[in-house]
Protein backbone atom coordinates (compact mmCIF):
# COMPACT_ATOMS: atom_id res chain seq x y z
CA UNK A 1 0.00 0.00 0.00
CA UNK A 2 1.36 3.33 -0.37
CA UNK A 3 2.49 5.42 2.47
CA UNK A 4 -0.46 7.77 4.41
CA UNK A 5 -0.14 11.40 3.59
CA UNK A 6 -2.01 13.68 5.38
CA UNK A 7 -2.53 17.33 5.57
CA UNK A 8 -4.65 19.85 7.42
CA UNK A 9 -7.14 22.97 5.84
CA UNK A 10 -8.50 25.73 8.05
CA UNK A 11 -7.74 29.27 9.33
CA UNK A 12 -4.31 30.00 10.60
CA UNK A 13 -5.13 33.44 12.25
CA UNK A 14 -8.12 34.09 14.11
CA UNK A 15 -9.67 36.93 16.41
CA UNK A 16 -9.45 36.03 20.09
CA UNK A 17 -12.28 33.92 20.66
CA UNK A 18 -12.96 32.75 17.15
CA UNK A 19 -13.50 29.06 16.22
CA UNK A 20 -11.52 28.12 13.78
CA UNK A 21 -12.52 24.08 11.91
CA UNK A 22 -9.09 22.60 11.00
CA UNK A 23 -9.95 19.44 8.67
CA UNK A 24 -7.56 16.61 8.32
CA UNK A 25 -7.62 14.64 5.11
CA UNK A 26 -5.44 11.42 4.26
CA UNK A 27 -4.30 9.76 1.19
CA UNK A 28 -2.80 6.28 0.81
CA UNK A 29 -2.95 3.84 3.58
CA UNK A 30 -5.84 0.63 3.36
CA UNK A 31 -9.11 1.15 4.15
CA UNK A 32 -10.42 3.64 6.63
CA UNK A 33 -7.93 6.32 8.25
CA UNK A 34 -8.72 7.35 11.62
CA UNK A 35 -7.51 10.82 13.18
CA UNK A 36 -5.38 11.44 16.30
CA UNK A 37 -5.59 14.71 17.07
CA UNK A 38 -3.15 16.77 19.72
CA UNK A 39 -6.60 18.03 21.77
CA UNK A 40 -7.64 13.61 21.92
CA UNK A 41 -10.08 14.69 18.82
CA UNK A 42 -10.58 11.08 16.85
CA UNK A 43 -12.46 12.40 13.78
CA UNK A 44 -11.40 14.53 10.55
CA UNK A 45 -12.87 17.27 11.61
CA UNK A 46 -11.38 19.58 14.95
CA UNK A 47 -12.92 22.73 15.94
CA UNK A 48 -10.80 24.93 17.63
CA UNK A 49 -11.20 28.10 20.41
CA UNK A 50 -8.30 29.75 21.50
CA UNK A 51 -7.68 33.08 22.59
CA UNK A 52 -3.38 31.88 23.04
CA UNK A 53 -1.31 31.17 20.12
CA UNK A 54 -1.30 28.01 19.82
CA UNK A 55 -0.67 24.52 17.29
CA UNK A 56 -2.61 21.15 17.10
CA UNK A 57 -0.95 18.28 15.58
CA UNK A 58 -2.62 15.20 13.67
CA UNK A 59 -1.74 11.81 12.51
CA UNK A 60 -3.63 9.10 10.29
CA UNK A 61 -3.60 5.59 11.08
CA UNK A 62 -5.69 2.62 8.34
CA UNK A 63 -7.20 -0.16 8.82
CA UNK A 64 -3.41 -2.35 8.98
CA UNK A 65 -2.51 0.12 11.97
CA UNK A 66 -0.18 2.24 10.08
CA UNK A 67 0.31 4.97 11.15
CA UNK A 68 1.29 8.41 8.90
CA UNK A 69 3.40 10.73 9.92
CA UNK A 70 2.26 14.14 12.52
CA UNK A 71 1.35 17.13 10.66
CA UNK A 72 1.56 20.57 12.71
CA UNK A 73 -0.94 23.88 12.46
CA UNK A 74 -0.27 26.94 13.84
CA UNK A 75 -2.82 29.11 14.90
CA UNK A 76 -2.01 32.90 15.88
CA UNK A 77 -4.61 35.02 17.79
CA UNK A 78 -4.56 38.68 15.82
CA UNK A 79 -5.27 41.87 18.83
CA UNK A 80 -8.00 43.87 17.54
CA UNK A 81 -7.27 47.81 17.03
CA UNK A 82 -9.85 50.13 17.39
CA UNK A 83 -9.31 53.73 16.31
CA UNK A 84 -12.14 56.09 18.11
CA UNK A 85 -12.54 59.58 17.02
CA UNK A 86 -11.27 60.89 19.84
CA UNK A 87 -7.87 60.53 19.16
CA UNK A 88 -7.39 57.43 21.27
CA UNK A 89 -6.03 53.89 19.90
CA UNK A 90 -7.83 51.17 21.90
CA UNK A 91 -6.05 47.67 21.15
CA UNK A 92 -8.01 45.04 22.59
CA UNK A 93 -5.81 41.74 22.76
CA UNK A 94 -5.95 38.38 24.46
CA UNK A 95 -5.10 39.27 27.58
CA UNK A 96 -5.71 43.17 28.55
CA UNK A 97 -7.57 46.55 27.47
CA UNK A 98 -5.37 49.42 26.58
CA UNK A 99 -5.80 53.02 25.65
CA UNK A 100 -2.98 55.11 24.17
Amino acid sequence: PQAITTTITGNSLVCPNESVVLTANSTGGIGNITYHWSNGATTSTNTISTNVNTSYQVYGIDANGCQGPTINHNITVNDIILWLQSGYIVTIDKYNLKTT
